[in-house]
């Protein structure tokens, strides 16, 4: 029982985005910006080197 309950909060935290994250840290919708595409390229594209690592 432990085992699938580590299992499935392991799947809902990979299922975040850290681009999404970033964004809203620094006030942006990364969405709006550059390609469009919720990625890492393009947080590095729009938000620089920190906010993409």
């Amino acid at each position: 029982m432990e085992l699938i309950i580590k299992l499935i909060l392991c799947y809902l935290v990979g299922s975040i985005s850290g681009s999404m994250l970033m964004g809203k840290l620094k006030g942006v919708d990364i969405r709006e910006l550059g390609s469009r595409n919720a990625g890492g390229t393009n947080a590095f594209r729009t938000m620089g080197t920190a906010f993409s690592l």
